[in-house]
Formats: C-alpha cells, structure tokens, sequence
C-alpha cells in the first residue's frame, strides 16, 4: 500500500506577524476564479480558510510531484471533486477545515476523502443522527454521547469525499460499523477508513482506496 500523508494545521498560525509576507505569498499562488471564491465567504476566518488551504495544497503538491508550482493546477474531476490536472493527475488529495484546523491527506494513484469536524456537545446530534442509517441512528441515540455522532459523521463525510458524491448521496444509503463501510449489506473492503486523532475537542477521519 502506498504513502499516505496527512496534514492537520492550525491556519491561525499563517495570520501570525512574522508568517503573515509566507500567508500573502499563499494567496499569491491562487488563480483568478479561486481567489474570487474565496472572497465570496462572508466571514473573513472561511476566507482566509479557503485560500489557505488551496494555496497549501499547490504548495505541497509541487513538492510531492516534482513540478513546478506555475504548472501546478486544480480543475474539477469527477464528479466536481478538485483535482491536480496534467501531469501532477495521479496524486490525489482532499481538503476539510473546522474551527481552528485546516486537514489535506495526499496520495497518489488512489482516490482520497478526509473531514474534520469540531465537536460540540450543544449540538442537537439525537436529531441529526435521523440522517444516518438506522443503525447508525440507534447506536448514537443508546449512546446519548455527542462523540459518538461525531465520530460517525466524520467517518460518513470522508467517504462521500472520497467518492467525490457529496451529499447526492444519502447519508442513510450506507452505514459505518466499526472500521468497515457497508453498502447494500456488503463491507467496501476496498477501502481503508482510518479515524485521525486531532485533540479532544476534534473528530477526523479518512477514507482511501486500498
């Protein structure tokens, strides 16, 4: 099995004073359309969330891949999941952000999901959790523990990020049990989901191809 790398950052260290000429330089690395997405969030945190996190990944990607970062792009793929074109396509990766965190996981030749949430035990997760599989619904509500919606909610998320699906899928049209993911009664076991440990306060999980 091939290489995983995982990056789990705090962006607010980018807004630091001494970081802030390497944060402008990030920005820099964006086109056009990115850059203006970007700037469509409301809030300045998702903003600075959002270019952040895309001019990491050009970053990172060139470092992997060996190509120089002007020829390093991000198209739509399949299914509208970002992706590198040309001749960084075979290395894969996927992007989260949640509170103070920013999550990239990169592989290549294997498609890729992550999602990190940050938990909130105000939340109403007993009537979120009607969204999942029945099993799933039962083994929250019994628990009555936040963590337990939250770990399954991250697990659910990286597949559909995986799969580039997104919510066209039903989150009740599979369920997670354990370390396996089950669709139509049968484990996915071409797929590795693995649970990332952030802090106590964070849930993140991935799920690769094997």
């Amino acid at each position: 099995m091939q290489k995983v790398c995982v990056w789990i950052i705090r962006w607010d260290y980018f807004l630091e004073p001494a970081n802030l000429d390497f944060t402008e330089y990030l920005r820099g690395t964006l086109s056009p359309e990115e850059l203006a997405r970007s700037l469509k969030y409301y809030f300045p945190d998702d903003r600075y969330r959002s270019y952040l996190s895309r001019g990491l990944v050009r970053i990172l990607g060139a470092s992997y891949t060996g190509i120089n970062l002007k020829n390093i792009d991000i198209i739509k793929g399949y299914n509208g999941k970002p992706a590198f074109s040309g001749e960084a396509s075979d290395l894969k990766f996927n992007i989260s952000h949640s509170g103070e965190y920013i999550m990239m996981a990169f592989t290549f030749g294997r498609e890729i999901g992550v999602d990190v949430e940050k938990q909130d035990s105000k939340a109403d997760f007993y009537g979120m959790s009607e969204l999942f599989a029945h099993e799933e619904e039962s083994l929250i509500k019994r628990s009555c523990d936040y963590r337990v919606f939250y770990d399954t909610w991250v697990c659910k998320e990286a597949f559909i990020k995986n799969t580039g699906e997104g919510l066209a899928r039903s989150l009740n049209s599979f369920t997670v049990r354990g370390d396996d993911i089950i669709i139509d009664g049968r484990i996915q076991d071409k797929l590795l989901l693995k649970r990332i440990k952030v802090n106590n306060e964070y849930a993140a999980a991935m799920v690769v191809e094997k």
